[in-house]
């Protein structure tokens, strides 16, 4: 209805209010980029679950801040894997032109090893890539 398309297009209070974020919603995507949202850390055995703005703190202060090295374009990444000859799956934060990437190697039941990286959104983003 008319009445319902009218209020779809008001502003919104973040559904992230109860955990800090002070925005007021004009935009479709804050949800997708709100630092306020909530997250984990991927790393081996950690429990750790908090809010997307603190989760870089919890890398540095908590693991190997080595993994969260500038990496370049030029630069490359050496990750030294655990035994797969078992099912099992390990992940890794990496840092890239101030964005958080999740790198995580799967060795599943049928044998085959699958890497993924996926980008961990705070902002749009400002640089594509291919």
């Amino acid at each position: 209805t008319l009445v319902n398309q009218l209020l779809e297009c008001l502003p919104k209070l973040c559904p992230f209010t109860e955990r800090g974020c002070p925005i007021i919603m004009f935009q479709q995507d804050h949800e997708r980029f709100c630092q306020f949202r909530p997250t984990e850390c991927k790393m081996k055995e950690c429990k750790w679950k908090g809010c997307v703005k603190d989760l870089v703190d919890h890398l540095e202060k908590e693991h190997n801040k080595e993994y969260l090295s500038g990496l370049t374009m030029e630069s490359g990444l050496n990750i030294i894997h655990e035994d797969f000859s078992v099912n099992t799956s390990t992940s890794y934060p990496i840092m890239f032109k101030g964005n958080l990437f999740w790198y995580t190697c799967v060795r599943d039941f049928s044998h085959r090893i699958i890497h993924e990286v996926r980008l961990l959104q705070t902002k749009r983003p400002e640089y594509r890539y291919l």
